[in-house]
């Protein structure tokens, strides 16, 4: 099982309140294991969700996301990919 685990920052209430919806899924199936709106995307909020697959679906072999979930580091510039010719 690889799970995929992504997070989409928006204003989802359509007011100035800012939320994190969380997914974790199988990246074979796309079956949704877990999805919550949370207000902001942490290890906390992360560690919950994986909880909750663990025990509903068992281990996973991999897991896989964006650099930017729960990185305690700054992001690094976006690369820029040139062609030598």
């Amino acid at each position: 099982m690889l799970l995929h685990l992504d997070g989409s920052r928006h204003r989802w209430f359509q007011d100035e309140r800012w939320h994190d919806f969380l997914v974790v899924l199988d990246d074979a199936t796309s079956e949704i294991y877990y999805a919550q709106l949370v207000e902001e995307e942490s290890t906390r909020t992360v560690m919950v969700a994986l909880k909750e697959v663990v025990e509903r679906k068992g281990l996973f072999c991999a897991l896989y996301s964006d650099r930017a979930v729960t990185s305690s580091r700054p992001p690094r510039p976006a690369r820029r990919w040139t062609s030598t010719g």
